[in-house]
């Protein structure tokens, strides 16, 4: 019985799963093995390592369903190296997304449990291998390396770029995998409030969402053999798995710092009730710019803050971030990256970008670090009700700080919370330009409301210009002149 068995599953399996499951010592045939209850195993693996060895033809295997076999084998790698290679994706190193069919789990775990369930006293070696690597993880020891040979490029687990392989099997081929799944489903009564105990909820997860990895490995724990020797029958039928190829690049990051020349300019995309407002903005200028140039399908811009639309952003300009998703150019030095530069600021007389340069995702927090510890400069032209004297410039010139609390503008009540902000600002120094018109000059915590400390908006920020002076005034322009980050660093990339 035993030998009719082992013969069934030995038959059921390419050479590599052949060598991967059963004991490491059934594959030593020696003469002091000739008296050992289990030498005709190792003639038969014997008999079968020279007929699969002198054979042409991949067979295909019961268990891994081709990939130790055809899918491991020089001129299939060739192959993918080719599609990879012609996937018109830059990369210079490469990392690997296996997927396969939840049946190998299955196989694997029967075919374990049959060797392990046969008796010491008929064959007195465990024939399982204890040491047994899974499908993927033997596939990619037997792949890896050949790959970067025929490529060119190497291996790095934490490459950006996927190299996504799928294999898949027919469910026609795989009546008994699915008739033994679909046997372990239990009806979840729908509609009932109470608590679903844990066996419950895993019923309804894998009625939701499929027999995933993760639930087809709880069926395993729940299965014994005799269960599953009512679904499997021996030999299996050796298939080989069809071949599916995806190649994505993760998204790439780029920084820069853009200024804003334009009054009429919002900086994203300006959208109210489902109605566009503008035709374009700085993000969508700079992101559709660089989509195209880097072949990518979508574009994430992040700022240091933002400026209303009828401010300026002058100075050294405020620094952002785009993140581009599936790009498929990847590479490039510093002179592509000025003519990326200079495609975008020919493109418009509204706004323009400098300092751009290639980040990582992990350098793109260092722009959202401490915003509470950041400064900006900004420049305002002001207008006062009242005439101006040289004794009320001195009196703004005196100032060294000024501590505000800002309740929420009246202007964008509707979009941000209410609350009242604790605020600073330093460094103020004004200029008098007739009676009624005046220029000041400030440093500002990141997220004061420049607008709100020259007006005082209705009493709501505390003190304001307005109480200072002891006269009402107004903001006429604002510019922002500095914002005060050390990222992204400055490179000389301006023509």
């Amino acid at each position: 019985m035993s030998e009719e068995l082992v013969k069934n599953i030995i038959d059921s399996l390419c050479w590599n799963c052949t060598k991967r499951i059963l004991h490491f010592q059934l594959f030593t045939l020696t003469a002091s093995c000739q008296s050992t209850n289990y030498s005709w195993v190792q003639k038969y693996i014997e008999q079968k390592k020279i007929a699969e060895l002198k054979s042409t033809e991949f067979k295909g295997c019961g268990v891994c369903f081709g990939l130790l076999e055809k899918y491991s084998h020089q001129s299939y790698l060739k192959e993918l190296a080719d599609q990879v290679n012609n996937w018109g994706i830059q990369f210079k190193d490469f990392r690997i997304s296996l997927t396969t069919s939840n049946a190998i789990t299955l196989r694997e775990k029967f075919i374990q449990l049959l060797l392990e369930s046969i008796p010491s006293s008929e064959i007195s070696l465990t024939l399982y291998n204890p040491k047994c690597q899974s499908v993927k993880e033997l596939w990619k020891i037997l792949t890896f390396h050949p790959l970067e040979l025929v490529m060119g490029k190497p291996y790095f687990h934490n490459s950006l770029f996927d190299v996504k392989t799928k294999f898949t099997v027919d469910d026609s081929h795989l009546e008994a995998d699915l008739k033994l799944l679909d046997h372990r489903l239990v009806p979840v009564i729908e509609g009932k409030q109470k608590k679903l105990t844990k066996k419950a909820r895993i019923q309804k997860e894998i009625q939701e969402v499929g027999f995933t990895k993760t639930n087809v490995d709880l069926l395993i724990k729940e299965n014994n053999l005799e269960k599953m020797k009512k679904f499997y029958t021996l030999p299996f039928k050796r298939l080989t798995s069809s071949f599916e190829l995806d190649c994505v690049h993760d998204p790439i990051f780029l920084a820069g710092r853009y200024l804003k020349f334009s009054r009429t300019l919002s900086q994203t995309a300006w959208i109210i009730e489902g109605e566009r407002k503008l035709t374009t903005s700085i993000e969508e200028i700079m992101g559709n710019c660089l989509k195209k140039e880097l072949g990518a399908t979508e574009f994430i811009f992040t700022s240091s803050g933002r400026e209303d639309i009828d401010v300026k952003c002058l100075g050294k300009g405020r620094p952002f971030t785009l993140e581009f998703m599936e790009p498929k150019r990847t590479i490039f030095d510093s002179q592509e990256l000025k003519n990326f530069q200079k495609i975008i600021n020919e493109s418009t007389d509204e706004m323009a970008v400098k300092d751009l340069q290639y980040i990582t995702r992990e350098e793109t927090r260092l722009m959202r670090e401490s915003p509470e510890n950041k400064t900006k400069s900004y420049s305002a032209l002001c207008y006062c009700y009242s005439k101006l004297d040289s004794d009320d410039i001195e009196k703004l010139n005196s100032l060294k700080r000024v501590d505000l609390l800002q309740q929420t503008p009246i202007r964008v009540l509707h979009r941000r919370t209410v609350m009242t902000r604790a605020r600073y600002i330093t460094d103020i120094s004004a200029d008098l330009i007739d009676d009624h018109h005046f220029r000041i000059k400030m440093t500002t915590q990141a997220g004061t409301y420049v607008k709100e400390f020259v007006h005082g908006d209705l009493g709501r920020t505390e003190p304001s210009l307005c109480t200072i002076l002891g006269k009402e005034c107004d903001i006429l322009e604002l510019d922002v002149e500095s914002v005060n980050c050390d990222f992204p660093p400055e490179i000389n990339n301006d023509d």
